[in-house]
């Protein structure tokens, strides 16, 4: 997205909301942030201030009023917005984890295969963490469109299987119950 289609978005909207991954380069491929990024044990660049450094810009080129906001992790944390889909493949991912470490695997993470968009149909497996760690998996850029400001209908098709259904999340004062075990006999 150019500063030119946010305002082409104003003329045409009172607001506009953009997303933004902190990993998001410039044309020469180096990260917006990376400026002043710190790296983490392993090499990679700590990305932050990727919306704080788009809010002045288009702050300081089209003069409008602009607010950025980092979810971060805030995002992670809200299992209360979880779909049912998060919800169901998280509960699978764990007991296919038990069950891995109990036939002694090790050195190993577990993997999500989509198997089928329609109906959504996924498979669980495990795979060397040497062949995964520090490796990238991005999302190919056919499905982004030709000017890089939206997504094409391919990308759409991939994530609505992963949003749908709302689970239902009792509460007690106030807070929201997740497990509920009735009887917990840890031999204590």
């Amino acid at each position: 997205m150019t500063v030119e289609d946010v305002q082409d978005q104003l003329s045409r909207r009172n607001n506009v909301i953009i997303a933004v991954s902190e990993g998001i380069r410039d044309k020469a491929g180096n990260y917006i942030s990376a400026s002043t990024a710190k790296t983490d044990q392993f090499g990679h660049s700590q990305l932050s201030g990727t919306g704080k450094c788009l809010e002045y810009l288009v702050k300081e080129s089209i003069n409008v009023k602009v607010r950025s906001i980092e979810i971060n992790v805030l995002q992670r944390c809200a299992a209360h917005l979880s779909s049912r889909t998060d919800l169901d493949e998280s509960f699978s991912l764990g007991s296919y984890a038990v069950s891995a470490a109990m036939e002694g695997k090790t050195g190993c993470m577990l993997t999500l295969h989509r198997e089928s968009n329609h109906p959504y149909k996924v498979s669980i497996d495990t795979a060397d963490i040497a062949a995964i760690a520090n490796e990238a998996k991005s999302i190919p850029c056919e499905w982004i469109n030709e000017r890089g400001n939206d997504i094409k209908p391919a990308l759409f098709e991939y994530m609505a299987p992963l949003i749908v259904g709302e689970p239902q999340i009792r509460y007690e004062n106030g807070l929201p119950v997740y497990l509920s075990v009735k009887h917990l006999d840890t031999g204590i």
